[in-house]
């Protein structure tokens, strides 16, 4: 019962940090395996006059992180700031690391690799920590010629669920990339004596 709480920390890029949880007025976590990246929206309550209000960092170019109880939902970074018509909030919208996919493209050749193998490969060559990826075990062969990093993860893995029947997503775990198996593809079975089809 203990650990069923929400906590958000913010860091400006000077270094400072604050548990900001308690000043927020609102606190919005968004995204699905869609998007190449997930948001994070928050308003902490701010007022230059009050010297009792600690000070929240919302710097742009910050950091953020979103927790439940000991599990970090979201490690993010702040890149939209405004503030409200009145002036005693500040509304920052900050990305995860899902954002960095989109915005780094690369030069590929994938021969007889797995999507898991490959993947890897690409995290290694970019600097990003890899977490657990799905293994699919199914070599693959295909070229990328200056692809965003999102768009050739997903693409390989799409290629191996054609094979295996699976769904991936990609996934920021804090600051490790994950790509998650779930569930099964829909097949669409047609029989030789009917005009017929049905899913399974």
């Amino acid at each position: 019962m203990g650990q069923d709480y929400v906590k958000l920390r913010a860091t400006d890029p000077d270094g400072s940090t604050a548990n900001i949880t308690q000043l927020c007025r609102s606190i919005t976590w968004g995204g699905d395996y869609r998007n190449a990246a997930r948001t994070l929206g928050y308003a902490p309550v701010v007022s230059p006059d009050d010297v009792h209000l600690p000070r929240a960092p919302t710097a742009l170019g910050g950091s953020v992180q979103f927790w439940h109880g000991s599990d970090l939902l979201m490690d993010a970074y702040a890149l939209e700031r405004t503030r409200d018509s009145l002036g005693n909030t500040i509304d920052v919208t900050a990305y995860d690391r899902g954002l960095y996919l989109t915005r780094n493209s690369a030069f590929l050749r994938v021969e007889g690799q797995t999507a898991e193998a490959a993947t890897a490969a690409l995290c290694a060559q970019f600097g990003i920590q890899a977490g657990a990826l799905a293994a699919t075990g199914v070599p693959l062969t295909r070229n990328f010629l200056g692809v965003p990093l999102y768009k050739i993860i997903m693409t390989l893995y799409t290629l191996a669920a054609d094979q295996t029947g699976k769904q991936y997503r990609i996934r920021f775990r804090g600051a490790q990339l994950e790509v998650v198996g779930w569930g099964y593809r829909r097949k669409r079975f047609c029989s030789n004596r009917a005009a017929t089809c049905w899913a399974a």
